[in-house]
């Protein structure tokens, strides 16, 4: 309540040119505009007029969109790297479930066979990923070329 009362005093004190009062009423701080009570303390509000620099010319603009484009590329680049980790971390846990696979069928005369239809799947799971990997990190590159 406190801080809206403040934010409220400041929007409008601007429209106004009379004093601000600070109270406080059982311990709590209140603000008026008319004194109230003998320990009413005036508060002096202080109001800056933002001003804002016009561009002197067309190269400002420039200036500010090549700056602009230089942040959007460098969060388009972040976010290729994150897609990036986020593939080798899929990667790594799908290689984690073939493996436990593998290591259960170890024993097994039959297993031999299944071992090696996982060995295939753990080739293309790697492929897959390499791929997706290897095109964000073309896109980097791209986007570095900029």
């Amino acid at each position: 309540m406190f801080k809206f009362i403040c934010v409220n005093l400041m929007f409008f004190s601007t429209f106004s040119y009379s004093g601000i009062y600070k109270c406080d009423v059982d311990g709590i701080a209140t603000f008026s505009q008319f004194p109230c009570g003998d320990e009413a303390k005036e508060i002096t509000v202080k109001v800056y007029n933002k001003t804002s620099k016009q561009p002197s010319s067309t190269q400002d603009f420039s200036n500010n969109k090549n700056d602009v484009d230089k942040f959007l590329i460098r969060q388009e680049i972040k976010r290729r790297n994150k897609k990036i980790n986020h593939y080798k971390f899929k990667l790594e846990k799908e290689l984690e479930v073939l493996k436990k696979k593998a290591y259960s069928v170890r024993n097994n005369l039959a297993g031999s066979t299944y071992r090696n239809e996982l060995n295939k799947e753990r080739i293309t799971i790697t492929n897959k990923y390499n791929e997706l990997i290897n095109d964000e990190k073309i896109k980097i590159i791209e986007l570095n070329d900029q």
